[in-house]
């Protein structure tokens, strides 16, 4: 018998599941996220506020004035200090286009289209996509942790998003000038969490794609976790036992999987040797 008979369930099916999912809205809230899983685009409004920081310090430092900038005495020290402030100028410029890339590169994780981008941008479709779809092609692929599940760029200094973002909180509380409301965390607090959902749906299609096994084995192990939740949630019974179908099927895919990573004995260290 195989895992798919016992569960009665087939694969199909069980790819297919968000697309006839009745989770209500409650089910991706509070208890339907675990730690700090943020949505897509919380990660990349996360990135975009780092940035923003960045600009506004080599900003302000930009504008500052040094003593001894104009001494009457002093042709070297002035011929000096422009081109220093020419090349912080120019580094400021860069980190500004790094900034507009954040900018689009979260548009679009918002799901707003080339097409809108541009007419904001004042250039037309074809060219803001050739310049910026690379980066957000780019974010799209190295936020998918290794369990499916959405996180900060591997190659992003930060530990992790919930760094970051109350990082961010002490900065603006340091900086803000004008608060727009409080301050204490107005990062950290205001991004939004990835609904069970929706983590769902972003596992099935990370599930869809040539995965390692460790890898599959996660995500299969979270899937049991967020189908689980559903079917406690859920007030319709057949509902509810058609969820934990699911948990049951993408349990037994952990196991398999699991063991199938599991390193195997040496027969030649364990049979008995004839003489």
């Amino acid at each position: 018998m195989t895992e798919f008979e016992q569960v009665n369930i087939s694969e199909a099916e069980f790819d297919e599941v968000t697309s006839t999912s009745t989770a209500t809205e409650d089910d991706n809230e509070s208890d339907a996220f675990d730690g700090h899983t943020y949505s897509p685009a919380s990660l990349s409004r996360l990135v975009l506020s780092e940035q923003a920081t960045i600009v506004a310090e080599r900003a302000i430092g930009l504008a500052v004035i040094r003593e001894d900038e104009f001494r009457p005495d002093g042709r070297d020290e002035r011929d000096r200090e422009a081109i220093l402030t020419l090349i912080a100028t120019r580094n400021l410029a860069e980190h500004v286009q790094a900034l507009l890339r954040a900018a689009v590169v979260h548009t679009q994780t918002s799901g707003i289209g080339w097409e809108r981008i541009a007419t904001v941008l004042g250039q037309t479709r074809q060219s803001v996509a050739r310049k910026h779809g690379p980066a957000v092609e780019e974010w799209r692929t190295s936020i998918v942790g290794p369990d499916g599940r959405p996180g900060l760029p591997r190659t992003h200094r930060a530990e992790d998003a919930a760094a970051l973002a109350h990082e961010l909180d002490a900065w603006l509380r340091e900086h803000a000038a004008r608060p727009s409301g409080p301050q204490d965390a107005a990062i950290s607090e205001r991004l939004g969490r990835l609904g069970a959902a929706e983590e769902l749906d972003l596992l099935l299609a990370h599930s869809r794609g040539a995965l390692p096994p460790a890898e599959l084995a996660a995500v299969r192990e979270r899937q049991t976790v967020l189908y689980e939740r559903f079917a406690a949630a859920e007030d319709d019974p057949e509902q509810a036992r058609r969820y934990r179908r699911y948990a049951a099927h993408a349990r037994d895919q952990t196991t398999e999987l699991r063991e199938s990573l599991a390193p195997r004995p040496n027969t030649a260290d364990t049979d008995p040797k004839t003489p």
